[in-house]
């Protein structure tokens, strides 16, 4: 068994004037991951900042390769939504 992780830190293109306009981008994306793929999703850091967002991925598979797959469609996912722009990203995949 095969985990994969991908953290992906956000610049919010759309700058957001409060924490309230922040939250329904990052859920926006946040859901877009959890619905669409067979991943978990959360926001895992900067939740004061107004402008900048961390959002945890997680994927679980058989084979390395196909963990792998995942964490780069949830990446080209994330880059599909025009407000924000991913600034920084760590991923890993280890055997379990």
């Amino acid at each position: 068994m095969f985990i994969g992780i991908a953290r992906f830190t956000l610049f919010l293109n759309d700058q957001p004037h409060s924490l309230k306009e922040k939250r329904s981008i990052v859920t926006k994306v946040r859901e877009a991951l959890k619905n669409r793929m067979q991943v978990s999703a959360a926001e895992v850091g900067l939740q004061d900042a107004w402008q900048r967002a961390a959002i945890g991925v997680a994927c679980v598979s058989s084979d390395k390769k196909v963990a792998e797959k995942m964490l780069d469609e949830a990446r080209r996912l994330v880059e599909s939504f025009p407000q924000v722009e991913i600034t920084e990203e760590e991923r890993d995949v280890d055997a379990w």
